[in-house]
């Protein structure tokens, strides 16, 4: 899961013209920029409601 998260975080760096890293454990102020913006998103997603996952099951 941790190669997927620095994945990302180095999509992020990569869209704004910044170098990749190599660890997320790196006290890199843009890395914990990325990394902070990552979970934003990722909440974001996860807050929305979607019918697949919302609907009342009708036995309960």
């Amino acid at each position: 899961m941790s190669k997927l998260i620095l994945q990302a975080v180095n999509d992020i760096l990569l869209s704004i013209r910044e170098s990749p890293v190599a660890y997320l454990n790196s006290f890199l102020l843009k890395t914990t920029i990325a990394s902070d913006l990552l979970d934003q998103q990722c909440e974001s997603v996860q807050a929305i409601s979607f019918s697949f996952n919302t609907k009342k099951c009708p036995f309960i």
